[in-house]
């Protein structure tokens, strides 16, 4: 980021709960106070308080839109063996029309995904994936890798790149 602060021209705040809604049945509610611009870095910070957790989350809903291209950032994600499930992806441009999944999601990078957590790879495996409505119904495709060392421990680009042939998600 190129100020210490969010700017607004590009960014929004998403802030609420995710109970009842919001796909994944978050157990914490969103709020402005968890995201910070410090140095250039974008800080997203997960707090316990008495009557659950809260934490952040940022998008760029009818700010930015493209299709096709590269989109990359440079992200560290905190150690989710405690249930934490960070992730960087979109959602298509009409999905305030049309809900999810009829818009279309891509995930660029997913980690703490559920099924890593009994083999104990949750920090070392990433998930890339597309969802979309196929004929009245859902569908989704997502390939995983899992990686020798924690992702946790450092700074790494996942990085989109988007053709009218193909998608690639790549770390």
């Amino acid at each position: 980021f190129n100020t210490d602060s969010l700017d607004t021209n590009v960014w929004s705040y998403d802030i609420g709960t995710g109970y009842g809604g919001w796909g994944n049945q978050e157990l914490q509610s969103y709020e402005e106070a968890n995201v910070d611009v410090e140095d250039g870095l974008l800080k997203i910070t997960a707090r316990r308080t008495g009557d659950g957790f809260t934490s952040g989350r940022i998008k760029t809903e009818n700010k930015v839109l493209f299709q096709y291209g590269t989109v990359e950032a440079s992200i560290q994600t905190p150690n989710v063996d405690a249930g934490l499930w960070p992730a960087f992806w979109t959602l298509g441009e009409n999905f305030g029309d049309v809900g999810w999944p009829k818009s279309g999601e891509i995930d660029i990078m997913e980690i703490g995904q559920g099924s890593a957590i009994p083999l104990g790879t949750v920090n070392r495996r990433v998930i890339g994936g597309a969802h979309w409505e196929d004929q009245d119904g859902y569908a989704a495709f997502a390939l995983w890798k899992e990686f020798e060392e924690d992702l946790n421990l450092d700074f790494h680009t996942y990085k989109l790149e988007w053709t009218p042939d193909f998608m690639a998600t790549y770390v």
